[in-house]
């Protein structure tokens, strides 16, 4: 009977808590993020450098203080924490997609990074993380809306390894060099949608040359588009970008010409490299071949000169000049450390559109009158012909190439590395 007395009690009181506990959640506070952005030029993740277990460099997060906030801690990667009294200091493995921000008092913020335009933390990057304090007056906390619809670009944690965007970035650079211009420009804008870092400056150097397939214009020229792109790629921390981007202020490529800001990020890209394993991006593989890299293979004289030579080295075969034959083949290569060419393949042939023969089909039909045995036995001809012109150009374009002289090689943080580069021969 006793129990049964405490029951009914607790039954009657039950409304008066939850009324309670309504009243206080009515006024509960949460942090809200003013902005979340990379400060590339404040290089205090490099000279306060943290590494994590596997002794990546990391990237520091720095949060200024809010009187109304008290207590600041961080949840995710995290490696270190310092709090002086005006800002919090945390510093994170590098790839590091989302944090959790905790205060006493306070809904916990998860951070989503690219909700803020930032793909993921870069290591030796300083962020600028600025929070403040919303009272919501008697309403409900709102937690931040959720994103409209599953995205290949959702990032994966890192635990799971692998990275969706990561794949498109790199199909984007293969695309490119089997000569797929189009696929290879589709892929990156999707990267560059959500900031990834290579694709803007994979993507800006692209406008600032300018890539046109045929009579289909994949971009146009555009120095400015280019400078935005690489200007946000370098404002993340990545380093290659930096390179470029003091290149872009010195020489005014889509910018007016600053040298004290070219020179400025000069420093920095000067400081990061140095501050990278001396052994250079492949001690691990001497073998390693890079798709596209910081510092681009370059033939002595530049491209006039490349095409130049590759038209003085072709010997236009006989059989395709009795036949009329005209057409480009693209070739892909190998540039090595030394500078040499090696691996030379066809990467587009000389009739793309027919995979299967390399070559149009036989183009009449039968006429009146004639057998199926003349028929077809033309057709063999024709097709034995094709095979004879179409192998005959390639082995001129392989061999125009294999004559050139040797490159520049490309350069990965100073370093020269194997690198993979697309020619073109033109016959006719």
């Amino acid at each position: 009977m006793i129990d049964k007395r405490r029951w009914q009690s607790c039954r009657l009181l039950m409304p008066v808590f939850l009324c309670a506990a309504a009243c206080l959640c009515g006024y509960a506070k949460e942090l809200k993020i003013d902005g979340f952005e990379a400060r590339a030029l404040d290089i205090t993740a490099s000279t306060e450098r943290r590494s994590d277990l596997n002794g990546n460099a990391c990237a520091l997060i720095k949060m200024p203080h809010d009187d109304r906030i008290s207590k600041v801690t961080f949840e995710g990667n995290i490696i270190d924490m310092r709090d002086d009294g005006s800002e919090v200091w945390a510093w994170f493995s590098p790839g590091t997609k989302k944090i959790v921000l905790k205060s006493p008092g306070f809904a916990a913020r998860e951070i989503v990074f690219s909700d803020y335009g930032i793909y993921r933390l870069m290591p030796k990057t300083t962020y600028i993380l600025q929070v403040s304090v919303v009272n919501n007056g008697g309403s409900a906390v709102q937690t931040a809306p959720a994103p409209t619809g599953p995205s290949i670009f959702e990032m994966i944690d890192d635990s799971q390894g692998g990275d969706p965007v990561d794949e498109i970035v790199a199909n984007a650079n293969a695309a490119f060099t089997n000569g797929k211009e189009v696929e290879a420009v589709r892929l990156l804008k999707k990267a560059v949608a959500v900031g990834h870092p290579e694709a803007l400056l994979s993507l800006g150097m692209l406008y600032e040359k300018g890539i046109v397939k045929g009579k289909d214009v994949v971009l146009n020229k555009d120095e400015r588009q280019a400078f935005a792109l690489v200007q946000q790629a370098a404002q993340q921390g990545y380093v290659p970008a930096q390179r470029v981007l003091s290149r872009y202020y010195l020489t005014g490529v889509g910018v007016d010409p600053n040298k004290e800001t070219g020179d400025m990020w000069k420093i920095l890209y000067d400081k990061n490299i140095k501050e990278e394993s001396p052994a250079g991006p492949d001690a691990g593989n001497e073998n390693e071949v890079f798709q596209a890299v910081e510092l681009m293979p370059e033939y002595p004289g530049g491209n006039t000169v490349l095409m130049r030579d590759i038209a003085n080295n072709i010997n236009y075969p006989a059989i395709a000049a009795e036949n009329n034959i005209q057409g480009r083949i693209v070739l892909g290569f190998i540039v090595n450390k030394d500078g040499s060419i090696s691996d030379i393949r066809v990467v587009r042939p000389l009739y793309p559109k027919y995979p299967e023969t390399g070559f149009p089909p036989y183009p009449y039909d039968r006429q009146e009158g004639e057998s199926e045995s003349d028929y077809n036995l033309k057709v063999q001809q024709y097709e034995v012909r094709m095979r004879k012109i179409v192998t005959a150009m390639e082995e001129a374009a392989i061999e125009a190439v294999s004559r050139l002289k040797k490159f520049y090689p490309g350069k990965m943080n100073g370093v020269p590395v194997r690198c993979t580069l697309l020619c073109r021969s033109t016959f006719g």
